[in-house]
């Protein structure tokens, strides 16, 4: 009985499975001899190994680092139970570009409101992506969660007031992308009337008042109860 591995050649015939097989081999003499080979095929082993990364990955059968996509192969001779060859593939998967975000805010448009707004759009990487938004006072947990976004797609965050967000972009492998994002609010609005020109005589309307204003959002916009626009609100008469 023989065996082998994957394959076997005997009397210049190559076999690659179990069996019996006969031969008729012609001695020197002329008469005939026929001998059967008793023959068992074992087979190299295979297997494979997937492995989705983020920028590079050493393969710790063989200490080499890979940076790129591939199919890479190691043989372990002699390295199965039968004493056959054992052939490791290794499937890599590395996204081309890692994972990054557009990522873009709207500040509070008055002291003390909450309209500010994120807007994240992921980029690169392994679609689909999940996206989180936390406080960053308050890393524990996220104050807003979106999974399942698709390539190309945004979310925005809304009803959010004045702070810094930490924002959090992970791909389908598990690579991710982070940014700090701050949303700012204008200071308290203040406004103080003075008069400029105090009406001269009685009955008169040459009085003038005139409105200096702070914090809030630039450019101001002025509405008297005349109708006036102007900062500045003239021809008028004694009174409040």
């Amino acid at each position: 009985a023989y065996t082998a591995c994957n394959s076997y050649i005997w009397g210049g015939t190559t076999y690659t499975a179990t069996g019996n097989y006969n031969k008729i081999f012609t001695a020197q003499n002329g008469c005939d001899s026929i001998v059967t080979l008793n023959l068992t095929i074992y087979r190299s082993s295979t297997s494979i190994v997937s492995i989705n990364t983020c920028t590079s990955y050493t393969w710790p059968l063989t200490g080499i680092t890979y940076t790129q996509s591939g199919n890479y192969s190691h043989t372990i001779v002699g390295g199965n139970a039968n004493g056959c060859d054992s052939i490791i593939t290794l499937q890599l998967n590395i996204p081309a570009t890692p994972v990054s975000a557009n990522i873009t805010n709207t500040n509070v448009l008055c002291n003390g409101a909450n309209n500010g707004t994120i807007s994240i759009t992921p980029t690169n990487g392994i679609a689909p992506y999940s996206i989180y938004i936390y406080d960053i006072n308050d890393l524990s947990s996220s104050i807003r969660g979106y999974t399942a976004v698709a390539a190309g797609t945004s979310r925005t965050a809304t009803s959010l007031p004045d702070g810094t967000y930490f924002v959090e972009v992970i791909d389908q492998y598990g690579c991710s992308y982070s940014a700090n994002v701050t949303i700012s609010e204008p200071a308290t609005l203040n406004a103080i009337a003075s008069v400029q020109q105090p009406v001269t005589c009685n009955q008169g309307t040459d009085g003038s008042v005139s409105v200096a204003v702070s914090g809030g959002t630039i450019p101001y916009n002025y509405l008297w109860i005349t109708g006036s626009t102007n900062r500045t609100l003239t021809g008028i008469g004694s009174g409040n």
